[in-house]
């Protein structure tokens, strides 16, 4: 019982945080990260909405940020990146697989 209780804390914690991580995009562009998930071997998926209010192509996913500057690049994306027309949304799950010790703080879009 008290491993339920403990995932349960871990995984409110999770989304809590998803919620306080800040976000970095080009103009006219919004991203939220609407949930996040933390795997057992330092994975961390993050599910995520983008809308763009003109035209903008994407070639690559975002990158998360830790707060020592360090960047981990995606190792995985389910979802459509190119070219996104004005007021169109999509969503994209991210999966990253950063070291031991890195704490996401930023999402950033380029």
């Amino acid at each position: 019982m008290k491993k339920i209780a403990a995932l349960a804390l871990l995984l409110f914690a999770s989304m809590a945080q998803a919620c306080d991580m800040s976000i970095q995009t080009p103009a006219n562009v919004s991203m939220e990260v609407d949930n996040m998930r933390h795997g057992l071997k330092n994975e961390l998926t993050l599910f995520l909405t983008v809308k763009s209010a003109v035209a903008t192509e994407f070639k690559r996913p975002p990158n998360v940020v830790d707060a020592n500057g360090r960047v981990s690049e995606p190792i995985k994306m389910e979802g459509t990146l190119g070219k996104i027309n004005a007021n169109e949304v999509r969503q994209w799950v991210v999966h990253y697989a950063p070291a031991a010790d890195f704490t996401a703080e930023k999402v950033i879009l380029q």
